[in-house]
């Protein structure tokens, strides 16, 4: 539905009234009360508020990012350098930056793709580039270097079974992160020698 409407709420909002619908036995009416209902538990519930808000933030701090200027001044920087002069160096940006920025992946997701949206169409490059370099850096380094949410969340999945050494435990399964480590690498793999794939190519 999202690809037909070109309208993720509205897919978002009929899914979720669609399972509910199925909950109690293909009711429509009760679906949709039901969806609202739970809709309200979910937004009342105090951990999601404060995901909610945070999120919030991030939208805010990357608009002003964008509407203060400081992405144009940031790119004009970068072009007077003569770091970002050529497609394969304008690609290695925002890698370097979703690399960089491991604190939270949404935080870098939005940063690198802001930053790499302007690179990108200045040299030409697709969006659906942008999107594979960006996505495909920022979470496997947030899964790699466990400074983040992610670690702090895989840290309490397995305390209860290792206790004191869960720490330890948790980052000795780093250097054993296939998809993280091998995603990574293809990254700077394909725009150090300017090659796309797939939607990139026929972007």
């Amino acid at each position: 539905m999202a690809a037909l409407w070109r309208n993720v709420y509205v897919a978002l909002g009929l899914g979720l009234i669609a399972s509910e619908t199925l909950i109690v036995g293909g009711n429509p009416v009760l679906g949709s009360l039901m969806s609202a209902e739970r809709s309200v538990q979910v937004l009342t519930d105090a951990g999601n508020a404060r995901v909610l808000v945070f999120c919030l933030l991030i939208g805010a701090l990357i608009v002003f990012m964008r509407e203060s200027g400081g992405v144009d001044a940031t790119v004009g920087l970068l072009d007077r350098k003569g770091l970002t002069s050529t497609p394969r160096r304008a690609g290695l940006a925002p890698a370097i930056a979703g690399t960089l920025i491991f604190v939270e992946t949404n935080v870098s997701l939005l940063s690198s793709g802001v930053l790499g949206r302007r690179l990108f169409d200045t040299h030409g490059l697709s969006r659906e580039r942008l999107a594979y370099v960006i996505d495909s850096t920022s979470a496997p380094v947030s899964a790699l270097i466990l400074l983040n949410g992610w670690g702090a969340y895989v840290l309490t999945l397995v305390q209860p079974y290792y206790g004191e050494e869960s720490l330890g435990v948790v980052a000795g399964t780093v250097m054993w992160n296939a998809y993280a480590l091998l995603t990574l690498a293809g990254v700077f793999l394909t725009v150090t020698l300017n090659r796309t794939f797939g939607p990139m190519r026929t972007a």
